[in-house]
């Protein structure tokens, strides 16, 4: 009978423990607050960007750009997002044929977008999607030149890595498409315009990564 109740008493305890183990780190888990407040800083590669002239192609060089975002966590898995990225690139010409490529000068491209996060917890790393409506602003930076603001929005994927239960990196693709219907603006100077420029839209890409901070 002594064997027995010793052997009944290690099945026990080899049962309980584990249970009460897992207990107390999901109770750990639960207790412990999520940051309400997020910061990122980023940087990356942003490519792609152009419309069709009489003349030929005018296009944005692909270049580095940079950021932040301000992320308000609603939930678990939902996050509202402020997004602000920067990219300077020169805008070329590129006529086809023997016509050759050109430079023109270089444009400053602004995003200011609010949007928002919806992840999805996995284990190690957490994907998730983002996306965001706001405003492109196009800055040629040569005088004489007048600037174009625009209506955009922007879509990607994304994974994040936390590091701890404040800090993560975080990696994105993102897609960032300005509607419009001209960009004549960037070709005339204050001499007037020498050729015409059309298009529906503006589209951008970018692929990035970065640290977010939990406050």
């Amino acid at each position: 009978m002594r064997r027995v109740a010793v052997v009944a008493t290690l099945l026990l305890t080899m049962v309980i423990l584990p249970q009460r183990a897992t207990a107390q780190r999901r109770g750990l888990r639960e207790v412990q607050p999520m940051p309400r407040v997020e910061l990122t800083p980023y940087a990356g590669w942003q490519f792609g960007g152009g419309v069709t002239t009489s003349i030929g192609e005018v296009k944005a060089r692909a270049a580095v750009n940079f950021g932040g975002i301000l992320g308000f966590r609603m939930s678990a898995m939902q996050v509202v997002e402020i997004t602000y990225n920067y990219q300077k690139s020169p805008l070329v010409l590129e006529r086809g044929g023997f016509g050759g490529d050109s430079t023109l000068f270089d444009v400053i491209t602004h995003y200011i977008h609010i949007g928002g996060r919806a992840e999805r917890e996995t284990g190690a790393v957490t994907p998730f999607v983002v996306g965001g409506v706001g405003l492109s602003i196009f800055d040629p930076a040569e005088r004489g030149r007048s600037s174009e603001t625009r209506f955009s929005g922007h879509l990607g994927v994304g994974i994040r890595a936390p590091l701890s239960p404040r800090v993560a990196l975080r990696g994105q693709f993102r897609g960032w498409f300005t509607f419009t219907n001209s960009w004549g603006g960037f070709i005339c100077g204050g001499g007037g315009c020498s050729v015409t420029a059309g298009g529906s839209g503006i589209l951008q890409g970018d692929v990035s990564g970065g640290l977010t901070i939990g406050f």
